[in-house]
């Protein structure tokens, strides 16, 4: 759900629904461990706010619990989805929100050094999103 995160080893997959909000998908193959957030807003939060709603510390917070499950930066390969502009009130804005929200998530993952691989960003439709955080593979389908 927005605002959440899950990294984990365990065989499972990880569905989720992205319009403006962006996911960030990452894994190490040699770990076998993979996590996704999935943020709302870009930047990082005011002080009493819930902090992965938002596109940096949620990245942050993603790649420190990988690394705490063994993982390593030199390792991992990232992926975003998301960061469409779904609402005609935000298309006449100066950086519309998806836009935003997916440069906040790209510059932390290239300050920490982590390639991102492949992604589907942008447009005007939502997606559906579907991860396998042991393997990185992920189905996208565009919603509408």
């Amino acid at each position: 759900h927005p605002g959440q995160l899950h990294v984990t080893s365990d065989p499972v997959l990880v569905r989720t629904i992205l319009g403006s909000c962006v996911a960030v998908c990452l894994f190490d193959p040699s770990a076998g461990v993979g996590g996704i957030s999935h943020f709302l807003l870009p930047g990082k939060p005011p002080k009493s706010s819930d902090e992965l709603r938002y596109g940096v510390t949620s990245t942050e917070r993603l790649i420190d619990q990988m690394i705490g499950r063994g993982c390593a930066t030199d390792r991992m390969r990232g992926q975003m989805f998301g960061g469409a502009c779904v609402l005609a009130a935000f298309a006449g804005a100066r950086v519309p929100l998806g836009e935003a929200n997916e440069k906040s998530a790209r510059e932390v993952l290239t300050q920490r050094g982590i390639h991102i691989l492949a992604g589907q960003t942008g447009g005007n439709h939502g997606r559906t999103l579907l991860f396998d955080p042991r393997t990185g593979a992920v189905q996208v389908k565009e919603i509408g």
